[in-house]
């Protein structure tokens, strides 16, 4: 497959439903949620989650896991039987030789079954000082972000919303570029204190040892009062801001978006519609 471009050619699944699912405890809702579309896993929830599947796509965005050339991550990305879209901002932050990463990615892309998308390089322009995802950009000529890519489905050729500090962003732009509809979000609640910031099966992170995994959970005990934004987080209103720009973009294409999450941030927002399951 490839490009994310090269993906969007296909058209598939223009008019069926599409479930966007994070990780967030509230993806529960699901087992009682007959659904018959598109199922799109951000984050690691193929992994974390495989009742809710099987999967259709599985969207990363982050330089810690899944990783190609990382071999348990890539027996991950193989066993989940998703189509699995990898950023080209995955490459920073691992201490990886460049060649190893590249040429991974160089398998990777040639795959059927997987995509290497652009979410960092708006109008195909490298950073400043220039870094190993520029090389991935160039060398497997992603073309546009996703973020121009769904500004241009409404003749805007500037990207709809920022790099986003959440993965379930891009999770939504390819459901609205997929042209599902109705669009369903279920666990994506973004809370505001680590105290309410859990995940569905907490104690599980599938790249993670044992030892940090007690480390982990020791820290979000002492840390269950704070704000999240006292670690750096983006903020709620600019995450806020970035799905408000995705769902008017969908609603300009009369795309349907659902929360189903009695608890989301998301259903402050004019075109998320919340529901309660049955």
């Amino acid at each position: 497959m490839g490009t994310l471009e090269a993906l969007l050619k296909d058209g598939l699944h223009s008019n069926r439903p599409a479930l966007v699912m994070g990780s967030s405890p509230t993806v529960k809702v699901l087992s009682n949620f007959p659904f018959d579309g598109i199922r799109i896993g951000v984050g690691d929830m193929p992994i974390r989650a495989p009742e809710f599947g099987p999967y259709d796509y599985w969207v990363c965005a982050n330089s810690y896991y899944p990783l190609p050339w990382n071999r348990k991550h890539r027996k991950d990305i193989d066993s989940s039987g998703a189509r699995t879209l990898i950023a080209s901002m995955s490459v920073l932050h691992s201490s990886d030789p460049d060649k190893v990463k590249l040429d991974a990615l160089g398998e990777f892309f040639r795959s059927n079954s997987n995509v290497l998308y652009e979410q960092r390089h708006f109008y195909q322009l490298p950073c400043d000082p220039r870094r190993i995802c520029c090389d991935v950009s160039g060398e497997f000529e992603l073309g546009h972000s996703i973020q121009e890519l769904l500004g241009q489905t409404i003749q805007n050729p500037n990207p709809t919303y920022s790099e986003g500090a959440t993965v379930a962003l891009h999770g939504y732009a390819l459901a609205v570029l997929l042209r599902a509809n109705p669009i369903y979000i279920a666990g994506v609640d973004l809370p505001t204190t680590t105290k309410s910031h859990r995940s569905y099966r907490h104690w599980f992170r599938p790249h993670e040892s044992l030892p940090r995994r007690v480390i982990r959970l020791f820290r979000d005990w002492q840390d269950s009062g704070k704000l999240l934004n006292d670690f750096g987080n983006a903020g709620l209103d600019n995450i806020l801001r970035n799905f408000r720009l995705i769902s008017e973009v969908a609603h300009s294409l009369n795309l349907t978006t659902i929360s189903l999450s009695e608890k989301s941030s998301l259903n402050v927002l004019e075109h998320i519609k919340p529901i309660k399951p049955d």
